[in-house]
């Protein structure tokens, strides 16, 4: 929304204000009245309208924005894919986080489903006492918990990117020595890479995991030994114990 228009809406509202608190019709606050109070309210109404006046329309027209908090989302709070798309949408007024952010909030959508239909394939095929269902079931949720861990990483990740200094960083707004300046800016640029890779490891995880659907419908008969040789599981076992690379 440009200037001009939040200026008319703004200024609308305090007209109606105005009208509402002043005219006789209704509040009828006025220095003349014969009672008190409204005589008081009238002299603080009109100091607090006129602060409120002067504030909002120099904000406005200086194109001044109150700046968003630097903030970590608290690991415990994020529980159900819903928590984890509310928490990356929390931060889509970072713009260089805009793409990625879009990005994982899909693959949190998307990854869902996949788990749940690849968990009926194993009810449907496996007792759960069986020794090959807890093989797929223990590789499956190893490998979700990865997914979201990474999750979790990227979305702190995005909260500590203080943007507005990186902007100005960016514009040479900032009276610093350019050694300085060169090693903030190879932070945030570190930071920005890494949900990005972040990102690209979620996507592998999701193609592990269609391939995987893949496979086990495809077996007819599947044993707790072959289940092991399972191309797809071995990725999957590698991907988990080279998390530690990641961290």
């Amino acid at each position: 929304m440009n200037k001009m228009w939040k200026l008319l809406i703004f200024n609308s509202v305090f007209a109606c204000a105005c009208i509402f608190l002043f005219s006789p019709g209704y509040a009828a606050l006025s220095p003349a009245s014969d009672m008190a109070y409204k005589v008081i309210l009238f002299f603080v109404a009109v100091l607090g309208l006129l602060a409120v006046f002067i504030y909002v329309n120099s904000a406005i027209l200086s194109g001044t924005k109150r700046q968003k908090k630097i903030k970590l989302v608290n690991q415990e709070q994020l529980e159900t894919p819903k928590d984890y798309i509310r928490a990356l949408q929390s931060y889509q007024y970072k713009k260089d986080f805009e793409k990625p952010i879009g990005i994982l909030v899909d693959q949190v959508r998307r990854v869902s489903p996949k788990q749940a239909s690849l968990q009926v394939i194993l009810d449907q095929n496996f007792e759960k006492t069986e020794m090959t269902y807890s093989k797929f079931s223990t590789t499956l949720d190893d490998v979700m918990k990865l997914f979201y861990d990474n999750t979790k990483k990227a979305i702190n990740r995005i909260g500590v990117f203080d943007e507005n200094e990186y902007r100005m960083l960016l514009a040479n707004q900032l009276n610093l020595p350019d050694q300085s300046k060169q090693l903030k800016l190879n932070i945030y640029r570190e930071h920005i890479e890494y949900v990005n890779a972040i990102v690209k490891r979620n996507e592998y995880i999701i193609t592990l995991i269609d391939n995987l659907i893949l496979e086990i419908s495809k077996l007819e008969d599947i044993n707790s030994q072959n289940a092991e040789t399972i191309e797809i599981i071995q990725d999957m076992k590698k991907l988990i114990e080279n998390t530690k690379y990641y961290a």
